[in-house]
């Protein structure tokens, strides 16, 4: 690849700012931005990804070249590249992302059961295996519980403070590897504090599942910026 290539990644990602960086040693001339207000959807979160673009094209024009731009996930443009490396990355390097469908927010408020903003409390390995079939070749998983304590709901009735999100890890005594195409799947507790825009489906024994199904859990579990945290903290849990 011999095209001016800019890898944008947020620091409160669940996805590691350490895969963005094997991404740009692997691309000659790569430059990565790292901005540090930022979850998973930098592109939705944070204007700094403006200055980013901005400042990458400003450079790219002195090396002769030009470029209109979108803000896209992944996408080639006129001799350029633009990762969002969040949402195009996993982490782990266990499974590689994948085409798949452009959930609105319209969409995910619609079909959801219960939207709400919640701290993640726990995750708990129930060392259940399942298998994904929703994906070709169908993918191993484990399956795990997480608990929220909930701050404000949006849409419909939690019937406590405290929800339980059930979704999965890859199984990697399976999948040691990374693999081609695999879901997209969350994990969570890389901060001390954890606050989630959550859109849930309920599921038949109370649980809830991710609105955008489990190959893409990622879409319905969104990481608030910190920023966010100060208006929350009379109704976290420390």
């Amino acid at each position: 690849m011999k095209v001016p290539t800019l890898v944008i990644a947020g620091v409160h990602d669940f996805i590691p700012v350490e895969t963005a960086a094997h991404v740009v040693q692997a691309i000659p001339g790569a430059k990565l931005v790292t901005l540090q207000n930022c979850g998973q959807f930098s592109y939705m979160e944070c204007p700094d990804v403006r200055k980013a673009l901005d400042d990458f094209f400003k450079d790219a024009r002195l090396l002769g070249t030009t470029a209109r731009y979108r803000c896209l996930t992944i996408r080639r443009m006129r001799g350029f590249i633009i990762l969002l490396a969040g949402a195009c990355c996993l982490g782990g390097a266990v499974s590689e992302a994948r085409i798949s469908y452009a959930w609105t927010f319209e969409e995910l408020q619609a079909k959801s059961d219960v939207v709400v903003i919640a701290q993640w409390l726990g995750t708990r390995d129930l060392n259940v295996k399942a298998v994904l079939d929703d994906v070709e070749p169908p993918y191993p998983v484990v399956t795990i519980n997480s608990d929220f304590n909930v701050l404000t709901t949006f849409k419909g009735e939690v019937n406590s403070k405290t929800l339980k999100l059930r979704h999965f890890r890859t199984d990697t005594e399976l999948l040691p590897g990374a693999v081609l195409n695999g879901p997209v799947l969350v994990a969570f507790g890389h901060d001390p504090v954890n606050v989630y825009l959550l859109f849930l489906k309920k599921d038949f024994d109370g649980m809830f599942s991710p609105t955008s199904g489990q190959i893409d859990q990622y879409v319905s579990v969104l990481m608030l910026p910190k920023q966010f945290l100060a208006a929350l903290e009379p109704l976290l849990v420390r």
